[in-house]
């Protein structure tokens, strides 16, 4: 018998033990049954944001009511639900500014 094939004899019940072994740890850890489902999530909040100052058109105050997207999206326009077209419109001439990453 070539010595490459009595160490695979040798070897193999070992590494057949090595990986039993494993598997019985990684099969009884963790985990404690079963437990209580977590608690649902709280209603939503409805907010007033600050009123917008400096806007070049009114501005509509809250309280909002939280949309979520149904079949159709529904829009809106940035004063109808508090903000500021001119500070929106700033704050996307600085993201596409070049130099910012976003821009060219």
């Amino acid at each position: 018998m070539s010595r490459r094939v009595r160490l695979l004899l040798y070897a193999s019940p070992a590494v057949a033990v090595l990986i039993a072994a494993a598997l019985l740890i990684v099969a009884c850890g963790g985990g404690g049954g079963a437990s209580a489902p977590p608690p649902p999530p709280p209603p939503p909040v409805v907010t007033t944001p600050p009123a917008a100052t400096g806007c070049s058109v009114a501005v509509d105050e809250g309280p909002f009511t939280p949309v979520w997207p149904g079949v159709e999206w529904q829009t809106a326009t940035p004063q109808s639900q508090g903000m500021c077209p001119d500070e929106l419109d700033d704050a996307l001439d600085y993201a596409f500014r070049a130099g910012n990453d976003t821009g060219t």
